[in-house]
């Protein structure tokens, strides 16, 4: 709980004899200009595009940092006022803030260096000393202020999951009501955010921390300017004295946009241990996972599930796994973790997965990763809420999803051996007794800080989230993993560079973004295209019936359209939503599939088959490739009608109607590890698209010449034309179909 936020007085003092006049660091790309009176950054300009980024006069009302409170703790009365500035060799400034001669206090060092490999952009790190007894549970570091828009062209790129891109952000935001965000680690897939004008120039943010320490990234943008900021946690079990960031918070100009701050970041991502434990880098990931074609994601006892699945691969004629909800004994979103027996009972369930496995299908089962439902029987006679994560005030987090029984769950901390073998003996017994092939461990990709002194962690700020989280993932393997026969999977909610070198799969949702929420924002492959090689992201809620119900809810709240056909002229919706997975990179997957499908929604279904099957000719790219900018293509756009779902609704109707002008044709690159390029098109509009669009080679260090193969599910592989240098590429592509160039 963060009580309150002291923010630094400005008072007009006279810099010492020793200090530097002008306090400016500068390069041939990047000049930082910090107020001499106060310290606070009035100038963020980009030397190459003679941008100025930042409103100086607003700027300069806001202090570069702040300390936020531990629950009953006062605001301090005596911070530092006096502020010097000294340069560090050409590259680094450091700016001090300390007390008039003869007061006592907190002293506050700031540092501020341009990165050597990536020169537009600039590491800040703070030093606090003499901070013990002010109770500081965060500080706010650096606060940037009054930053400009540039036009309605601008665009805001946050690497949320998949990611999300707010075209004129500015547009979103009133005096009364600013467009804000805040985000930790978890949340965030990668820490890297943008705001950019993609014919000019734009900011960019994060931090490049490999240890996953509890933090948060905040922007706030209003109707002419805007602020980001950087929340770091401290650690309360430790000497409280002094704390420095323990990772460098980076920020600076670029130019372009968001596939360029993602190569920025790339660079660096890239080096980290995450990516050399990747578990698809280094071939973990079991043949069945990345052999798998389609998803199939069902609910409830085996039959309305695993015979689905069945029949779509012999249809399909590839490989089909299962994702599987409401398989478990208690009811979603509020008996957990009583899981175990089966709700159709264990002998029933075993039969199942063994039947499904004899014909190629396998499937992940559903748990939560840190929920435990406090009403459950468990909950008392397990003594659980010892094990609980605790806020700084000392209370629970709990929260009630299941609005139709109204019970809550509440969070566990994953640092304690308790939940860990909970846990890790949940898994055992899924895989190694009922079969499965593997576990999806719902919710994985978050952070949260706990301040209980019982679990033997570091208290409120550090990495006991998401350390305790990845040892019980380590835990988990080293329980289901067989001498021998097929290799189980774990999966995970979300992506995260964090958890990379933990799970095989990470389920991505925004595909389907419009299904889930209104659709004010666009999603992007951000996470793709910074670690697509590294990570296999699967899944869509994409689907042509409507919602289920758990056989568990109550029953006088149950719909009478549980799972019950679409209309169809929302079977364009489902073509858009498979359009992005498979351009994106994710691996496809259908929800509540059902056979009746093929007969009753031929159209949907033969453009699911033609991706699918087009997808598993171009691996090499689509599941093995880096992502790579695209070269330009045409924009056709169509007003489609966009559906609207959502499982908690008592009365009235779960489906609201909206629509939204989309594009219909959906485009991506990829290097393949052989160097050679594919472009994966996808055209869900009714009609032929024929269209060029230029190729050069030099920019995809191609050959100077070669040959473009077509991949498509119709026919052979074919060479379709050859280049020399820049050349003039055709593309025809049917309606409602998909293809991959293979460009060598």
């Amino acid at each position: 709980m963060r009580c309150s936020i002291f923010t630094i007085p400005f008072l007009s003092l006279a810099l010492a004899c020793c200090q530097i006049t002008s306090p400016v660091l500068e390069n041939d790309c990047l000049r930082l200009t910090f107020d001499s009176h106060t310290g606070a950054l009035v100038s963020l300009y980009n030397v190459h595009s003679d941008v100025e980024h930042l409103d100086s006069a607003k700027a300069a009302q806001q202090p570069l940092w702040a300390f936020e409170y531990m629950p009953g703790y006062p605001e301090a009365s005596n911070l530092p006022t006096e502020v010097s500035f000294k340069k560090k060799g050409k590259d680094c400034i450091q700016i001090q803030w300390t007390h008039p001669s003869g007061e006592s206090g907190p002293d506050v060092r700031a540092t501020v260096c341009f990165k050597k490999d990536r020169p537009s952009l600039a590491e800040w790190y703070l030093e606090l000393d003499g901070i013990d007894g002010l109770g500081i549970q965060s500080v706010r570091f650096p606060i940037i202020d009054g930053i400009l828009p540039q036009n309605e062209q601008d665009e805001l790129a946050v690497a949320t999951w998949t990611g999300t891109l707010i075209e004129n952000p500015w547009s979103y935001a009133t005096i009364e009501k600013p467009l804000s965000m805040s985000r930790g680690p978890g949340y965030m897939s990668a820490q890297v955010s943008a705001l950019y004008n993609p014919e000019t120039d734009g900011i960019y943010w994060g931090t490049e921390d490999p240890d996953s320490w509890y933090k948060e990234s905040a922007f706030e943008i209003r109707p002419d300017n805007a602020q980001v900021s950087f929340v770091h946690f401290l650690r309360m079990d430790v000497d409280n004295s002094s704390y420095s960031t323990p990772y460098p918070t980076v920020i600076g100009t670029f130019e372009g946009d968001w596939i360029d701050a993602a190569n920025l970041y790339r660079s660096w991502g890239l080096k980290q241990q995450w990516c050399n434990d990747s578990r698809l880098h280094s071939g973990k990931v079991p043949e069945w996972v990345q052999n798998t074609a389609v998803w199939v994601w069902n609910r409830g006892r085996s039959g309305n599930v695993l015979p689905e699945a069945v029949a779509l691969q012999k249809s399909l004629g590839l490989p089909v796994s299962v994702f599987w909800h409401w398989w478990h004994n208690c009811s979603y979103d509020d008996g957990f973790p009583e899981y175990l027996p089966p709700r159709e009972g264990r002998a029933s369930f075993i039969e199942a997965v063994a039947k499904a496995r004899q014909e190629g299908v396998h499937c992940i089962n559903y748990m939560n990763s840190f929920q435990w439902g406090d009403s459950t029987p468990s909950w008392k006679e397990k003594n659980a809420e010892l094990w609980c994560l605790r806020k700084a005030d000392g209370s629970t987090i709990t929260k009630t999803y299941n609005i139709f029984s109204g019970k809550s769950l509440t969070n566990m901390c994953p640092w304690t051996d308790f939940w860990r073998k909970t846990y890790a003996d949940m898994c055992d017994t899924l895989v190694n007794v009922y079969g499965t092939g593997g576990v999806y461990l719902d919710q994985a990709c978050q952070s949260k800080a706990c301040y209980s002194n019982a679990h033997g962690h570091s208290v409120g700020g550090g990495n006991t989230w998401v350390k305790g989280h990845l040892q019980m993932i380590d835990d988990i393997w080293r329980v289901i993993t067989p001498s021998e026969g097929d290799n189980p999977t774990l999966a995970g909610e979300g992506a995260c560079e964090s958890w990379m070198g933990h799970l095989d799969l990470g389920l991505t949702l925004e595909a389907a973004n419009d299904r889930l929420a209104p659709a004010l924002y666009d999603k992007i492959p951000f996470f793709e295209a910074i670690y697509h090689p590294y990570q296999i992201c699967y899944g869509n809620v994409s689907m042509l019936v409507s919602p289920p119900y758990d056989e568990k809810w109550p029953e006088e709240f149950r719909p009478s359209d549980a799972e019950t056909l679409l209309p169809d002229d929302f079977d364009k919706q489902f073509m858009m939503e498979q359009a992005k997975t498979f351009v994106w990179g994710v691996q496809p997957c259908i929800a509540n599939f059902h056979e009746y499908l093929l007969e009753k929604k031929p159209k949907a279904m033969a453009f699911a088959f033609d991706l699918i099957k087009t997808r598993y000719q171009a691996l090499d790219y689509l599941l093995y490739g880096e992502f790579v900018r695209c070269p330009q293509f045409p924009s056709f756009k169509e007003e489609i009608p966009i559906c609207r779902q959502t499982i908690y609704v008592k009365s009235g109707n779960r489906m609201s109607r909206s629509s939204r002008v989309v594009n219909t044709l959906y485009n991506s690159a990829w290097k393949a590890a052989d160097g050679s390029l594919g472009i994966a098109v996808a055209n869900i509009a009714d009609e032929a698209r024929d269209f060029d669009f230029l190729l050069d080679p030099e920019q995809y260090g191609l050959p100077s010449s070669g040959e473009i193969t077509l991949l498509s599910s119709v026919g052979e592989p074919h060479i379709i034309q050859t280049y020399n240098g820049q050349t003039s590429i055709h593309v025809h592509i049917q309606g409602c179909s998909t293809q991959v160039l293979s460009i060598r």
